[in-house]
């Protein structure tokens, strides 16, 4: 009943977007990872604190550090 209200057609409602169609695997190209040269992080339920309190001290793993005064935030994923 495609064009009538309620009706229609509709596919790939997956993360892939290939339900019900067999796809063949490809490995796609691979980039050299190496090492991240910056050990410092921001736990991520602590974001929000860090944004609004920038040099602020806190408390983690037993650990007291300082948020940092961040410019931007580049969020991936």
């Amino acid at each position: 009943q495609i064009g009538l209200p309620g009706g229609g057609i509709g596919f790939g409602y997956g993360a892939i977007g290939n339900i019900g169609k067999t796809a063949k695997r490809m490995q796609g190209p691979l980039f050299e990872q190496g090492t991240n040269p910056i050990s410092d992080f921001i736990p991520v339920s602590r974001i929000a604190d860090m944004l609004l309190n920038p040099g602020r001290p806190y408390n983690f793993n037993g650990e007291k550090r300082i948020y940092p005064d961040i410019k931007l935030v580049y969020w991936c994923g």
